[in-house]
């Protein structure tokens, strides 16, 4: 079983590389492999759990999230990110872990494979 590591920093509903990520990421838990996905920048709000897709009749991007996890995902959002968006853990879904920069370099020195959503928009 192989790991990917995949870090994302755009935000939901602004630019195509959240859904990006989160299909490779389910595509990879699909076939067996090990997933953690890194929230940091703007991608943090990607967890925030107050999003709602209703008017449009989209799934809330952290629904996906949550999705992922219960595939077996990793799902770790940046504390210092989220604190400086005013994202706390009452406004993610359970299971979302907060961590930092170590964490993210501990991820990738154990893949097989890192993929990086962070270029500009």
């Amino acid at each position: 079983m192989s790991h990917l590591t995949i870090l994302l920093c755009h935000s939901p509903f602004h630019h195509e590389s959240v859904d990006e990520a989160i299909e490779i990421g389910r595509a990879a838990l699909v076939r067996g492999h090990k997933l953690d996905l890194f929230l940091m920048m703007d991608g943090v709000y990607s967890a925030y759990n107050r999003q709602s897709g209703e008017p449009f009749n989209v799934e809330a991007v952290y629904q996906r999230l949550s999705d992922l996890m219960a595939k077996g995902g990793r799902v770790v959002l940046c504390r210092v990110c989220a604190e400086l968006r005013g994202i706390s853990e009452d406004t993610m879904p359970k299971g979302v872990e907060v961590g930092g920069l170590f964490d993210l370099s501990e991820s990738m020195a154990g893949s097989d494979a890192f993929l990086s959503f962070a270029g500009s928009g």
